[in-house]
């Protein structure tokens, strides 16, 4: 049975957890995901795990494919942000490149 991941040369997931006003904002399950197609970058539920499944080894994704694919902007009108990647303060936020096992925290506040 052939469940998608034949042939892949890359297959990684990344943490993502967000929180607005230091309330935790669920990510929804699916995104990525429509009736008979999947992209590369994606997720299957709402535990913040981002799958990306692509045939092309080495190639990148960013923060920013993964809300442009969810069709949410990563800034947010009347929030400050902070980022931090495996426990670390980041300001890539945009720019930032998906890897393996990383813990991306995103906390909006209130200006």
């Amino acid at each position: 049975m052939d469940n998608g991941h034949a042939n892949l040369a890359q297959h990684i997931h990344p943490n993502l957890k967000i929180s607005i006003d230091g309330i935790p904002k669920e990510i929804p399950a699916n995104i990525g995901i429509l009736a008979n197609c999947m992209a590369e970058i994606h997720t299957h539920d709402t535990t913040g795990k981002i799958h990306i499944e692509t045939r092309e080894a080495g190639k990148q994704f960013t923060l920013k494919t993964f809300f442009s694919v969810w069709g949410e902007s990563i800034e947010k009108d009347g929030y400050g942000i902070e980022m931090s990647v495996d426990g670390l303060k980041s300001g890539e936020l945009d720019n930032l490149i998906l890897r393996d096992d990383q813990q991306i925290i995103l906390e909006y506040t209130k200006k």
